[in-house]
């Protein structure tokens, strides 16, 4: 059985927990989708947040870097530096962008079938939340037409009895 993988120590004045929980907030995720994402259980995001902050290992910080490449490794392991990497230029973005579209001879875009399949589940929670918030503001839309129908009622009834 091969040994059990090192824990990385933090530094004690910027635990490594309170890092992950910096990146989450500016990922904007909850900790059960950030679990999700580096498919690990929610309870053993916690061991690293919750206020015993067991011990990190090198694999998950290798799964952290894999899993989100814009994070700025040093920041992750020593709290120094900034903890996301800047955007790339638009030049490089525009290059990334040839490298993972294929452009079809009428000139449309699509992306090739290799490149696709990483993004086919982030594309599939994009298309979910879209139409729940589709689904939710057809509810505010619908609450707001009875709020305005029970304003203009009682305007009604209010200048009929004046």
């Amino acid at each position: 059985m091969p040994p059990a993988p090192h824990p990385i120590t933090t530094s004690p004045s910027e635990p490594f927990g309170k890092r992950l929980l910096q990146l989450m907030d500016l990922l904007r995720l909850k900790p059960s989708a950030f679990a999700a994402k580096l498919d690990m259980k929610p309870q053993t995001l916690n061991g690293f947040t919750g206020p015993k902050q067991s011990g990190v290992t090198l694999k998950t910080i290798q799964k952290i870097l894999a899993v989100f490449p814009r994070v700025n490794s040093h920041w992750l392991i020593t709290g120094e530096g900034e903890p996301l990497a800047p955007l790339q230029s638009p030049e490089a973005v525009a290059q990334l962008a040839r490298e993972q579209l294929l452009v079809s001879p009428d000139q449309h875009f699509t992306i090739a079938q290799e490149a696709a399949t990483p993004y086919s589940s982030t594309l599939l929670t994009c298309q979910q939340e879209l139409e729940q918030s589709r689904s939710r503001i057809k509810e505010l839309e619908d609450i707001i037409a009875d709020k305005q129908l029970i304003i203009d009622l009682l305007r009604d009834k209010q200048q009929g009895a004046s």
